[in-house]
């Protein structure tokens, strides 16, 4: 926990941009899967559900050299936890809604995800939607329950960015969709800055963020 506290607090000086993440979901769609395999490369078969809400760190650098520092915040599905896990969403210029597209339910639940996201996230905030578990397909294929059209018109009729299925396990299109969510809202969130909606220090977020999280940690 301590070795988070110390990157969480890295000098401003280390960066260009401070963006809030949010991936949010049913639970067991992955999403703990898909962050560990974004920020470490790897993918464990067997981890505990997230409880409340945990947050991870992670520096990168687009192809037009910015530096970015991303707080990832990975919210509980589990309905007992989201009084805790919505009031995350505060601040946050990026989310990524996932599914899994071997149970129907999850699928059917994102209105309601997308729901809180546009209620409490930041009004700009770009969403991309997520389709995982797509390895699936390569292995018993007669378990997917939703079909990539579907989650290609949900993604049109709502307004999301949408890459492609993913999979955590096979390590497919993750870091693909992050950088370019990434990219478009460092995009989004800069031309705001050039029209005077929001000032340059907006692009970093406030600390009090981390100390709201702080309150109702879990794991790190």
């Amino acid at each position: 926990m301590n070795s988070s506290r110390s990157q969480s607090s890295n000098s401003a000086s280390e960066y260009d941009y401070l963006f809030k993440i949010i991936i949010t979901g049913d639970a067991c769609c992955g999403k703990s899967r898909v962050l560990e395999r974004y920020v470490y490369n790897r993918f464990s078969e067997q981890a505990p559900a997230t409880i409340g809400v945990e947050f991870i760190p992670k520096n990168i650098v687009l192809a037009d050299g910015s530096k970015v520092r991303l707080q990832l915040w990975d919210t509980a599905g589990s309905e007992k936890y989201r009084a805790i896990t919505t009031g995350h969403y505060r601040n946050a210029v990026g989310a990524i809604l996932v599914y899994d597209i071997t149970n129907e339910d999850s699928f059917l639940n994102l209105p309601y995800w997308l729901e809180n996201l546009k209620e409490s996230a930041d009004e700009h905030c770009l969403i991309a939607l997520m389709p995982n578990k797509c390895d699936i397909m390569f292995r018993r294929p007669e378990l997917r329950e939703v079909m990539r059209e579907q989650g290609v018109l949900f993604a049109k009729e709502n307004n999301l960015q949408y890459y492609d299925e993913c999979s955590a396990l096979a390590d497919i299109g993750i870091h693909e969709l992050f950088t370019q969510l990434v990219t478009s809202v460092k995009r989004v969130q800069s031309e705001l800055v050039k029209q005077g909606i929001k000032e340059s220090q907006a692009l970093k977020i406030k600390d009090e963020d981390l100390s709201m999280h702080f309150q109702h940690r879990c794991c790190y």
